[in-house]
């Protein structure tokens, strides 16, 4: 009994689960618009469990089930539904109230299944345009966004939507113009946006992939995944694993039900996770004069930024990041405190009633 106790705090605390099979694909379904979409559930679908709507953002002239591919990189999460809309010609703009489909199917969507609040976007391409423009319009809808390759970005940079944590990238070598009229090539589009959500304090981890043209590659899923995790849990990917340690501490003193004081120390764990990784460290470079160089380092580990095959350089450095690669704001903060003390009730609750999935 004691060690069926260990796994149910273990898999319920972290959440993640690899699937044993795909699970299946609904569709293609009509949304009140007459448009298709397709859906993914998680293999073991709950009915009873609260959601998170992903929302899967496809390429120019293609349609939502050629995208569900990149479902994979949220495959070690089952807390989530995936949404794959078809979208007409101009949605990478809003266009043909593109906007209004995907709120509207949201809101059809949350009829049939017990859905947060809020969506997760996602988009490759064109699918990046839609998601970050998105983002940018509805910020009250949106819990976190992830956009790679988009060919033009902007240039509308929404403050109040300053504390979604956003994962954007694009390759080096994605030198190409996205369509005719553009000056500026996909990298270059990329570099100037990222630049100005990072001078304006967006909660933003921007990536320059060395040796990747218009393409995704693993970088781009596990970024995708590191979105997810903190926008969702309010943890960034270091500090899972100082959560994985904490709780192991705590299941060591677990009898064979989880009691109240052990939910209590899981909840004891928000202000210790909270706190900035990189705040401790820059406060003792900066006594010691070195704290320019330690963040240069910081930057370079990370591969952002360098030369592109037309040979120019790019580099974005705003100053401001911490160890985990996010830049920082007030209202980012406070969000992330939010999403990790949300998440730790939700722990709290399935371990009260025996449930874990």
């Amino acid at each position: 009994m004691q060690f069926q106790t260990l796994v149910l705090l273990a898999t319920c605390v972290i959440a993640p689960r690899i699937a044993s099979q795909d699970p299946p694909v609904l569709g293609p379904l009509r949304c009140a618009m007459k448009r298709d979409y397709w859906l993914q559930r998680p293999s073991e679908f709950d009915a009873s469990r609260t959601h998170w709507l992903v929302v899967l953002a496809h390429w120019f002239r293609a349609e939502g089930k050629d995208i569900l591919w990149l479902r994979r990189s949220l495959a070690q999460f089952d807390d989530c539904i995936v949404v794959a809309p078809s979208f007409p010609e101009g949605f990478q703009l809003l266009e043909a109230r593109t906007d209004q489909q995907l709120i509207g199917l949201f809101a059809s969507l949350k009829k049939k299944y017990r859905l947060h609040d809020k969506m997760f976007v996602c988009g490759f391409s064109a699918g990046a345009q839609f998601g970050h423009r998105f983002t940018m319009k509805h910020p009250r809808l949106v819990i976190g966004c992830s956009a790679h390759s988009g060919g033009t970005w902007g240039p509308i940079a929404n403050v109040d939507a300053r504390h979604i944590p956003m994962t954007l990238s694009c390759g080096l070598d994605d030198i190409e113009l996205s369509s005719l009229g553009q000056t500026l090539s996909r990298v270059q589009a990329a570099h100037r946006y990222f630049d100005l959500l990072a001078r304006k304090g967006f909660y933003v981890k921007a990536r320059l992939w060395h040796g990747v043209g218009h393409a995704t590659s693993p970088a781009t899923e596990a970024s995708i995944a590191e979105c997810y995790l903190l926008s969702t849990r309010g943890l960034y990917l270091r500090q899972t694993k100082e959560l994985e340690r904490r709780v192991a501490a705590i299941r060591r003193g677990v009898a064979d039900r989880p009691t109240a004081a052990t939910r209590r120390e899981i909840a004891s764990l928000v202000p210790t996770l909270f706190e900035d990784p990189k705040a401790k460290s820059l406060r003792r470079a900066a006594a010691s004069g070195q704290g320019r160089r330690i963040h240069v380092v910081v930057w370079r580990a990370e591969n952002l930024g360098g030369a592109s095959s037309d040979g120019r350089r790019y580099w974005i450095d705003d100053g401001k990041e911490n160890e985990a690669g996010w830049s920082v704001n007030e209202p980012a903060l406070e969000q992330r405190r939010r999403s990790l003390e949300q998440y730790l009730a939700r722990v709290r609750e399935r371990l009260g009633d025996g449930k874990c999935s």
